[in-house]
């Protein structure tokens, strides 16, 4: 009986050995099945991280890309203003220099007129002078003419 008794011993033994590790094996599956769990959880929550870190890089990637082109558009507005700035106060520096080279041309023009009519008033003084003087001795001398033409004539009457 001892060999059988030996051997229930071992089955025992070894029954209670297979209980005991297919409750590890049952727990091992329940803590591989919770981590499998855990990991989907893990894997979808990723994939939305994912997807919304990608969705969020386009987004970034169209903001600065329209920013840079109306940034662009904005320097050639800049640009563009500061070229018709620039060519409005070249027209006013060309218009005050015309301005003041017609304002000198026309200050020449009154100077030359000035000296111009000076001149004939001058001119006009020295004829008037010389007819004044022209004009006395005219008088005097038809005074004298008269004098002389009554003095004839009471003479030959």
């Amino acid at each position: 009986m001892r060999p059988q008794a030996a051997l229930l011993r071992v089955k025992n033994c070894n029954e209670l050995q297979q209980n005991i590790m297919q409750q590890e094996l049952g727990e091992s599956k329940r803590q591989i099945d919770a981590l499998s769990d855990q990991v989907q959880v893990k894997t979808e929550s990723h994939a939305r991280v994912e997807g919304e870190l990608h969705k969020q890089t386009k987004y970034n990637e169209w903001t600065r890309h329209t920013m840079f082109e109306e940034l662009k558009k904005r320097d050639a507005e800049k640009r563009s203003m500061q070229q018709e700035i620039q060519l409005l106060q070249e027209g006013q520096m060309n218009t005050e220099r015309v301005a003041s080279q017609a304002d000198k041309e026309k200050d020449k023009e009154l100077e030359q007129l000035k000296q111009g009519v000076l001149s004939l008033v001058y001119h006009a003084e020295g004829k008037l002078n010389k007819l004044t003087e022209v004009n006395g001795r005219l008088r005097h001398q038809t005074a004298d003419d008269v004098k002389k033409g009554l003095l004839v004539n009471f003479l030959t009457h």
